[in-house]
């Protein structure tokens, strides 16, 4: 008999990432889109979720198929390789805000007469 415990712990585990991570994307994608096209907020959005929408067909189609060919294994490389390759955006988009809020801040601040 096979235990199912490790099993619907990753499960749980990957459940609670996915609802975690979605809406900090989304907030994310409204962020960039606000400031790189304002009257365009609705599209970006709902390409973004179309985009979603488009991954959860395919996911199991693409999974299914490494499966079969190379092996369990492989589907958890992928699924991790894929993880952490989706952060590099969203990290550029937050490293690059962060460096805009250093210039908004260096430009407020009062000149000194002086020099």
């Amino acid at each position: 008999s096979t235990n199912l415990y490790p099993y619907l712990t990753s499960v749980a585990g990957i459940a609670v990432a996915s609802n975690v991570f979605l809406p900090l994307t989304n907030a994310a994608v409204a962020s960039q889109a606000a400031a790189v096209a304002p009257g365009a907020l609705g599209e970006l959005i709902g390409f973004s979720g179309a985009l979603d929408n488009v991954a959860r067909v395919l996911s199991p189609l693409i999974g299914s198929w490494v499966l079969d060919r190379y092996g369990t294994q492989a589907v958890g490389s992928l699924a991790g390789a894929l993880a952490v390759y989706s952060t590099l955006p969203l990290a550029a988009a937050f490293r690059a805000k962060n460096r805009t809020t250093e210039v908004e801040v260096e430009a407020s601040r009062p000149k000194d007469k002086d020099a």
